[in-house]
């Protein structure tokens, strides 16, 4: 009887050692397939960050898993906000805990009249497959989605009144007329009767006109209220007048300190290119 029970004894032990002795291989096995995964993500993350920091349209597609859709957007960001330079940096670990894989990056954007643009992302990478990044608008920047896209809109602030040695005001906001041409809806006669009626040259304005698109705004001539009220009947039978009123820093007549204050108006190819690289 005694017999029976040492068999009995040392059987289950036997089987308690394989169980155990397996258990130790499959916990091996699971850290050896997390470093693997984490291998393969750290390269995929790496490749895609170099292909986007040297602005390499095809290359960052290719380090996606959709090159065509990847690579279409990423080239509409770099046309869409004028992106000069790029610089993208896998930060910290990659997180393997879950599948996919997610590896954090810190972009810098250079953009052309403005400066730099700093901001996180994550990029992922499945931990089974082919080693690439998962493609979502998301990667490019956390705020995209495939219904939006990147602008750029510029602000520009209220012109500050110029003051005299006193204090005293030299400009002020008063109202202002911008009076200009819709050419596809002109008519011949619209340039000489604007010609007569404003002393400009009607000629260059006919020109200007033919060159712009048919629904353009083409600027003719700024009016202060006064002036505006003088001629505002006669302006607005004219074929094709397009009027913009505003708010401008005005003297307080268009002649007064011209010599010394210059005057103000709206910017032009010829300015713009003598301008400084922070003008658009």
């Amino acid at each position: 009887m005694s017999n029976v029970r040492g068999w009995v004894a040392l059987a289950v032990a036997g089987t308690l050692l394989v169980a155990c002795t397996g258990g130790e291989d499959t916990d091996t096995d699971a850290d050896d397939f997390d470093d693997a995964a984490t291998e393969r993500a750290e390269a995929a993350v790496a490749a895609l960050a170099a292909a986007w920091s040297s602005l390499d349209v095809a290359a960052f597609g290719d380090r996606t898993d959709a090159p065509a859709a990847a690579g279409r957007t990423v080239q509409a960001m770099i046309d869409e906000l004028a992106v000069e330079a790029a610089t993208v940096e896998p930060r910290g670990e990659v997180d393997c805990a879950a599948d996919p894989c997610v590896q954090s990056l810190r972009v810098w954007l250079e953009l052309a009249g403005i400066g730099a643009w700093e901001y996180d992302s994550e990029a992922m990478v499945a931990a089974t497959g082919d080693p690439v990044v998962a493609w979502e608008p998301a990667l490019l920047h956390p705020e995209l989605t495939a219904g939006t896209a990147f602008e750029r809109t510029r602000r520009v602030p209220r012109r500050a009144s110029i003051l005299d040695r006193d204090g005293e005001l030299l400009t002020s906001l008063q109202p202002a007329f911008r009076v200009g041409v819709e050419p596809g809806k002109a008519r011949p006669e619209t340039y000489s009767r604007l010609a007569a009626l404003l002393d400009i040259d009607g000629l260059a304005l006919r020109e200007r006109a033919r060159a712009a698109e048919p629904e353009w705004f083409v600027d003719v001539i700024t009016l202060r209220l006064d002036d505006w009220r003088a001629v505002r009947p006669q302006v607005l039978s004219v074929p094709g007048v397009v009027i913009d009123s505003s708010k401008l820093p005005l003297t307080p007549t268009s002649t007064w300190g011209r010599a010394v204050l210059g005057s103000v108006s709206p910017a032009t190819a010829e300015s713009l290119d003598n301008a400084s690289d922070l003008a658009l």
